[in-house]
């Protein structure tokens, strides 16, 4: 009797359920963060007190298709100021998208997740994830309509997405960053990169990049075999940039201004050759550069 005078962290939960049908309006005089009049199928077990609820063998589908498979441990959902919540999931397949989500939850994830998740379309994530109210790490693998990501990302400031920090590993797949960023001369991209930064967004967007691209669709042409080395401040990129394309070999030094307004260029470009026709720079058949470029 004395557990109930401490409900969410003494009495201990064990249920199994094998099927079951939950409405968010009921839980919501549990939870009122879940959005309203949303309806979930669940098979479960959940072992636990409220505030370190163990939930393994799950299966949940929600009425818009959003679907979770795997297993998910929260602390303190109902804690105090001094309690930090956290949750820790391992997923087999996580299945949703941007409205899904927002519609699910709409206070917390409406205010926290960028706009330009909706470009993802209904999209799908394997793997792990640790979730705090100002943090998230993450090693997953998503398949979305923009294309393939696999990363290990360590994320802070989430609470204000737009300036949030990160660090650590991304591979793109042919992923579709133009279509992302909103920008009609850049396409589909293949990299595997080491990212340090802030910003999602053209506006707030300022990263360390270090890696490979194996392709780029920029202004027309598909460029191959890049390294990168530099910090790309929207618009400016600044740091080297090795290039060994069937088209393209060149070393690249300096500031280069990737905005369509007041171009500002300082670099050094050592090129061994560039045929000008095939990168689509100019209409004479027969334009080959070699040179330097101050």
């Amino acid at each position: 009797i004395e557990d109930f005078a401490n409900f969410t962290d003494k009495v201990k939960f064990d249920v199994k359920i094998k099927a079951a049908t939950l409405a968010s309006n009921d839980i919501r005089f549990f939870y009122n963060e879940l959005g309203k009049n949303q309806y979930f199928n669940l098979k479960a077990k959940i072992n636990g007190p409220l505030n370190n609820l163990r939930i393994t063998r799950l299966n949940l589908l929600d009425a818009n298709q959003t679907k979770m498979v795997g297993a998910i441990n929260f602390k303190n959902i109902f804690g105090n100021k001094k309690q930090r919540f956290l949750m820790d999931a391992n997923l087999t397949s996580f299945s949703s998208s941007y409205d899904n989500l927002v519609t699910i939850l709409p206070n917390i994830l409406g205010k926290k997740l960028p706009v330009e998740m909706k470009k993802l379309g209904y999209f799908n994530v394997v793997g792990s994830t640790q979730l705090t109210s100002t943090a998230v790490d993450a090693d997953i693998n998503l398949t979305s309509s923009l294309g393939k990501l696999q990363s290990v990302l360590s994320m802070n400031r989430i609470d204000f997405i737009d300036k949030a920090t990160y660090s650590g590993n991304v591979i793109l797949e042919d992923f579709n960053v133009g279509e992302l960023l909103n920008r009609e001369d850049l396409g589909k991209v293949s990299m595997n990169i080491d990212v340090d930064g802030v910003g999602f967004t053209e506006k707030y967007l300022n990263t360390s990049l270090k890696g490979d691209v194996t392709k780029i669709d920029f202004n027309k042409y598909t460029y191959t075999n890049v390294i990168v080395n530099g910090n790309f401040k929207a618009p400016n990129y600044k740091g080297q940039i090795s290039v060994n394309d069937p088209n393209l070999v060149m070393n690249f030094d300096g500031l280069l201004d990737l905005s369509k307004k007041d171009n500002k260029y300082d670099f050094h470009i050592n090129v061994e050759n560039a045929d000008l026709f095939q990168l689509k720079l100019v209409k004479d058949s027969v334009s080959v550069f070699k040179g330097d470029v101050v």
